[in-house]
């Protein structure tokens, strides 16, 4: 915050319906993580960081090796996203 001004800050949504299906029909609550949420945002440094949630991390409790399964073609998803931008604008939380 700059003299209690919020940054420039949002939050986008991403979904595949077709992934979606498939980790519903292995684990009924996994509706709890979705749609992926994206936050991009201005540093302090006037810099722009983009912020995933790792899903590989968010489904580490769930022991169902097809909810793994498609945690890590997430992540394949993000990491092209991140192929795109600049190094060092993003991180994963």
């Amino acid at each position: 915050m700059v003299a209690g001004h919020l940054r420039a800050y949002r939050i986008l949504t991403a979904c595949n319906p077709c992934l979606v299906q498939q980790a519903l029909r292995s684990e009924p609550n996994i509706g709890l993580l979705f749609p992926c949420n994206i936050v991009v945002r201005e540093g302090s440094s006037g810099y722009v960081t983009v912020a995933f949630l790792d899903p590989i991390l968010a489904v580490q409790r769930i022991e169902n090796p097809s909810i793994t399964t498609i945690a890590v073609e997430i992540r394949h998803c993000f990491d092209r996203i991140i192929q795109t931008l600049p190094s060092n604008e993003y991180l994963y939380v």
